[in-house]
């Protein structure tokens, strides 16, 4: 689930991650929580060699900025 809809998603899986496609189709910046189906052990941000705190068990936080684009690696367990 997302918690902002200016932030639109799509999720694949591949070799046992989780890969979330994501924008912010809007013009200004925004903050938005992720909340995967299950325990996060690890976020990473796709080509920005940064690694995103988990918030609880299974959510995780970022920013985008206008019309900005993200694809998290999502491991679990």
């Amino acid at each position: 689930g997302v918690s902002n809809s200016s932030i639109r998603t799509r999720v694949k899986f591949a070799n046992g991650l989780g890969y979330i496609i994501s924008y912010n189709h809007n013009t200004v910046p925004t903050t938005v929580t992720f909340t995967w189906n299950q325990a996060v052990s690890n976020v990473n941000v796709f080509n920005e060699s940064r690694q995103l705190a988990v918030v609880s068990g299974n959510q995780f936080t970022d920013t985008f900025g206008p019309a900005a684009a993200h694809v998290y690696v999502v491991s679990t367990g």
